[in-house]
């Protein structure tokens, strides 16, 4: 009987934390590849070279050490940002650097009926692959709200 009573308060305190653990959604798996025009691959290979050049400068200085002294990084055309967040008792030391895109208009279609935004979801799935590659997160954020803007936002921790 003893055993229950010291099991239901760790069963209890394990389902809490999972039900306050964040959800994550899961990136697209529909194939958008045929769907792209020439143009928009185009801009889409431009936009993944560019993150592929900040990927790159942020690992060389990471690999070498130098990101601890580093006290601003200009990077033409990206706003950077060295950021330190305290949790709990361990400090995370990131660099955080973002771009705003504008996609051309074609790149929304109808597919199946629905309206996709598909060099969104290419650029998505493509940008994420890539950034696990540099051991970062390459995040993608789609706005309508002048015109068809897409926001780059790239976190590497070190």
């Amino acid at each position: 009987m003893s055993r229950k009573k010291y099991l239901f308060p760790l069963i209890a305190t394990v389902a809490l934390l999972n039900a306050c653990a964040p959800i994550q959604s899961k990136s697209s798996t529909l194939n958008v590849e045929p769907y792209l025009t020439d143009r928009e691959r185009e801009v889409l290979n431009n936009i993944t070279f560019e993150v592929q050049k900040v990927l790159d400068t942020i690992d060389s200085l990471r690999s070498s050490g130098a990101l601890d002294y580093v006290t601003k990084l200009d990077i033409p055309g990206w706003k950077v940002e060295k950021k330190e967040e305290r949790v709990l008792f361990l400090t995370q030391k990131k660099f955080i650097a973002y771009k705003d895109y504008t996609l051309p208009e074609s790149c929304i279609k109808n597919i199946g009926g629905a309206e996709l935004n598909v060099c969104h979801m290419k650029l998505s799935q493509t940008l994420k692959k890539l950034g696990e590659a540099y051991n970062c997160d390459v995040e993608t954020y789609s706005t309508h709200l002048q015109g068809l803007k897409e926001r780059v936002k790239v976190i590497c921790p070190y």
